[in-house]
């Protein structure tokens, strides 16, 4: 057992070192990765860790190999951009505003339709999952328990009681850049508790039957964020305090 956690470790260290290299411009779209054994011998494993690690990153879009170009960079449009794991290399590396803005058109794009959807189909169940995790993000602001978990639950619930297979196939696949919008945005215990009231709107509008209603208060609420992000206030901790 120790073994077999070990060599997920390795492995796991190898993608994420070739990935930090592709991510931070080292290794740029087009450029040839160095062979097995210069990798290997750079990271102290075999080149069966540097070769299964390689699949690894094709199969998340960051290579490609061939029998003629050998392993190659891909562009970033390129890449699997919703996988958790490429979505925390690219905060590793540091996302900039191009990126931030990307996140926040994408939840426009989204979010609100499917706030309007959810206040049409929702069952009491779906309503009772929205308001729970509202319920749990106030605590949190009052010190009891973890806002960022709560936050991704509220907005996550919404997109799965969109009722629409394709809409709440979104739901785990944004999970990880909501994390980074939240993480950028939710500055403060004071920020979250300011936008609780926004958070309330979506909920009474949904429990309420209000599409129209719904759907401006989750463009309201992603607006907010967006304005919160790029304010240029410093973060104070509340999410390192609330163990995110």
């Amino acid at each position: 057992m120790n073994g077999e956690k070990r060599a997920t470790g390795i492995h796991a260290d190898a993608v994420a070192h070739i990935a930090r290299k592709i991510l931070r411009g080292r290794l740029k779209a087009g450029a040839s990765l160095p062979t097995e054994p210069e990798i290997g011998a750079e990271l102290g494993v075999s080149r069966t860790v540097v070769r299964e690690a390689v699949k690894t990153l094709a199969a998340k879009g960051l290579v490609v190999t061939g029998p003629r170009v050998g392993t190659r960079v891909r562009a970033v449009p390129d890449w699997n951009l919703f996988d958790p794991d490429v979505i925390g290399w690219r905060v590793a590396a540091g996302v900039d505003t191009k990126f931030l803005e990307d996140v926040v058109e994408l939840r426009l794009a989204i979010e609100p339709m499917a706030a309007r959807l959810a206040a049409k189909r929702a069952d009491a169940a779906a309503i009772a999952r929205i308001d729970g995790a509202y319920e749990a993000m106030a605590a949190a602001v009052a010190g009891k328990g973890g806002y960022l978990a709560a936050d991704l639950e509220f907005h996550q619930s919404i997109l799965i009681a969109a009722g629409n297979q394709f809409v709440s196939a979104f739901a785990p696949l944004l999970g990880a850049l909501l994390g980074v919008s939240f993480r950028h945005s939710v500055k403060s215990r004071d920020s979250a508790r300011a936008s609780l009231p926004l958070h309330e709107a979506v909920v009474r509008a949904s429990a309420g039957r209000k599409p129209v209603a719904a759907e401006k208060a989750r463009t309201k609420l992603i607006g907010h964020a967006r304005e919160d992000m790029f304010d240029g206030v410093k973060a104070d901790g509340f999410l390192e305090e609330d163990g995110a």
